[in-house]
């Protein structure tokens, strides 16, 4: 396997196949710890990693009708990324705000490609699809202790919102709420608490 060193030039973005499936499961389990500190007890991403990557549950989520699951290739057609968002999923910073109920729930690149745009490229695609279907913003959520998603969301002009508080097993965790408006204004957040439920399924919603 080659590494991209010096552009994406030859790196495509486009919707995932059936045939895809191998690969995105073997990205996101490669991928998925690596967003959190050893603060997340590892039961839960074993959790998260049965729900949404074994085959049978990618395989689903590709022909859910609310999901949109896009693959960076690289020039000899490789799967080396993808992202998924999630439409009518409502926004805890926006909670009645109809056109804003569209998040970035997994953006995930392949060891190796990791540092060279090919997560940018997926951004650039999804905040395009996102735009083109009319809705005024896109959410995600990011661990407290993934500081460098958050620096590279920032630099993309995602902004952090507001805290959301979660639960496991009696120890307390923080997501942040991030947002991309296109064309809308912002209205303050304030803060949020929720059941773990609700995090797992954001987590792990395939």
């Amino acid at each position: 396997m080659a590494r991209l060193t010096k552009d994406v030039e030859s790196v495509t973005v486009e919707e995932a196949r059936h045939t895809d499936i191998d690969a995105i499961a073997e990205i996101g389990i490669e991928s998925l710890p690596l967003q959190f500190d050893d603060k997340v007890p590892r039961w839960f991403t074993d959790f998260a990693i049965e729900k949404s990557f074994g085959k049978d549950a990618v395989a689903r989520a590709l022909d859910k009708q609310l999901r949109t699951t896009l693959v960076a290739r690289s020039g000899n057609e490789e799967v080396i990324g993808f992202a998924q968002i999630i439409r009518d999923c409502q926004c805890p910073h926006r909670p009645y705000d109809q056109a804003s109920r569209i998040t970035l729930n997994k953006l995930y690149v392949k060891e190796g490609f990791r540092g060279c745009g090919v997560g940018g490229k997926l951004m650039e695609a999804v905040e395009n699809l996102v735009m083109e279907e009319g809705h005024r913003a896109v959410w995600l959520l990011v661990y407290e202790g993934n500081e460098t998603a958050r620096s590279l969301y920032t630099k993309r002009g995602w902004k952090t919102t507001v805290p959301i508080d979660f639960e496991l097993r009696g120890q307390r965790f923080r997501d942040w709420v991030l947002e991309k408006k296109f064309d809308c204004d912002g209205v303050p957040g304030t803060k949020w608490s929720v059941e773990p439920e609700w995090i797992l399924d954001v987590y792990a919603p395939w």
